[in-house]
């Protein structure tokens, strides 16, 4: 990439500058505050860092692509994500907080049905969070090195590296704080690039429009009923309340706030969607011959002058960091809290726990790196991921979330076979019918989940008749 001084200047003071502001905010009393902040962040910083943790690479970079291949179609499959997010928001989020107790979904389920739920979800959530860091590195590592020319490994260290200090030191506070600051850079810079796209490019917007129904009747008439329905599951259920996403409700200073913060993300993803795979409808005009993964940033090496380039590369890094971080922060916790106060049955003073959380967030961002540079591709890992979150712990958590009495026996099977029924069907059977493993994995966990409620039910009423 054509990068001159002033534009690398810009991304050396981005990091030092994001590095000096995540320790000065990093003020930390006890566990409680690095797991969830003591429970008092606002409603604006719920929202700030929420939609900074969603906006990864694939809802930027990718989404552009995808815009680039098929036109509108990701739109409005990703409207299914802004759907989910305001329906948690509305029935969720605010449950999730009146836990008060609790600092992650594992804690809820081993609340609402026992230790072995809450071991279970713990080793999953803790096992999610550690894929995802490890693809966000690997992102962030090829994202440096096709700016810079350096090294793949040495940009993962540095994308790593400086979220990994003040994640260490400030856990979920400094991470909320330097996302608000990365999400003022992204949301300044990625509009700036659909401006000067359109403004340098002479592109023809009324062509770019019709372009992009073009490709989206094309890429939908290609597709199957199933595969339809699969996008639309995946994008509905993948992410929806992963431990980085339930931590915002955790950490919201009320209810109410957690409710906001969730709505206001909701509304400006439709925002987000429309301006990235907008750049792929018009790089689709300007850029014909251009590989579709590569459109995000031809248009902007092409059309943004420098010092604007520098800040694109700075927003791109926010992008990637807002998510690696957020989710090292919750793995870190959910390691402490779900796997090792379970097995060892507590003993740990406060104090202690912190830094053996702080030690969990090392840990993770390490191995997360180490993984990165053997990560053979980064859809696979997502598609990993997506096939053990939704059919394991998503709809055991809901329904705990929403059942006055869930029975206590009925979450750890319906988890485990959720996610063997989908990994297996995904990857050993190669989806027969090209029904997508997210729906088989949930339909195996909820008739699980449902034929132990029917039969503990039954059981309890042997054991207790009512009174004639």
């Amino acid at each position: 990439m054509n990068l001159n001084t002033f534009d690398i200047l810009i991304i050396v003071a981005y990091f030092g500058g994001l590095l000096a502001f995540g320790l000065i905010v990093r003020r930390i009393r006890d566990f409680g505050d690095y797991a969830v902040g003591g429970r008092v962040v606002p409603t604006a910083m719920i929202f700030a860092s929420l939609t900074a943790t969603y906006i990864g690479p694939g809802y930027t970079m990718g989404f552009t692509a995808k815009g680039f291949a098929s036109g509108w179609l990701f739109f409005f499959v990703a409207l299914a994500f802004t759907a989910q997010t305001a329906l948690v928001a509305k029935f969720l989020a605010p449950r999730l907080h009146s836990f008060v107790n609790c600092y992650t979904i594992g804690d809820v389920l081993g609340q609402q049905h026992g230790k072995s739920a809450h071991l279970t979800a713990g080793v999953i959530s803790t096992a999610l969070c550690l894929g995802f860091a490890a693809i966000m590195s690997k992102v962030g590592g090829l994202v440096i090195h096709g700016t810079t020319g350096w090294p793949v490994w040495v940009g993962v260290m540095v994308v790593t590296g400086v979220g990994l200090i003040y994640c260490y030191t400030g856990g979920i506070k400094s991470v909320i704080a330097t996302e608000a600051v990365q999400f003022t850079v992204f949301a300044i810079a990625i509009p700036l690039l659909l401006w000067f796209s359109v403004a340098r490019s002479g592109v023809d917007l009324a062509a770019a429009n019709a372009g992009g129904w073009s490709s989206f009747r094309l890429a939908i008439g290609g597709m199957g009923t199933w595969q339809v329905v699969g996008l639309f599951v995946s994008f509905f259920l993948g992410e929806t309340l992963i431990p980085p996403y339930a931590n915002r409700a955790f950490a919201a200073g009320s209810a109410s706030m957690a409710k906001s913060g969730f709505l206001l993300a909701a509304g400006y993803s439709v925002l987000w969607f429309g301006i990235v795979v907008g750049l792929g409808a018009i790089a689709a005009q300007v850029l014909p011959g251009t590989p579709a993964d590569d459109a995000f940033m031809t248009l902007a090496v092409k059309y943004l002058p420098h010092g604007l380039l520098g800040l694109l590369v700075v927003a791109v890094l926010s992008i990637i960091m807002s998510s690696a971080e957020s989710i090292l922060n919750a793995g870190a916790v959910s390691f402490t809290r779900d796997v090792r106060d379970v097995i060892a049955s507590g003993g740990l003073e406060d104090r202690q726990r912190l830094n053996l959380t702080r030690l969990g967030t090392l840990g993770l961002g390490v191995t997360s790196a180490i993984l990165a540079l053997y990560a053979p591709s980064i859809i696979d890992g997502l598609l990993i991921i997506y096939s053990i979150w939704a059919p394991s712990v998503l709809p055991v958590l809901v329904l705990a979330l929403l059942l006055k009495q869930p029975p206590r026996a009925a979450a750890t099977p319906a988890m485990i076979a959720g996610a063997i029924a989908s990994l297996v069907w995904q990857f050993a059977l190669k989806e027969p019918g090209q029904v997508p493993a997210v729906i088989v994995g949930l339909a195996c966990n909820l008739v699980v989940y449902g034929v132990i409620a029917l039969s503990s039910g039954a059981r309890s009423r042997e054991l207790n008749p009512s009174d004639s």
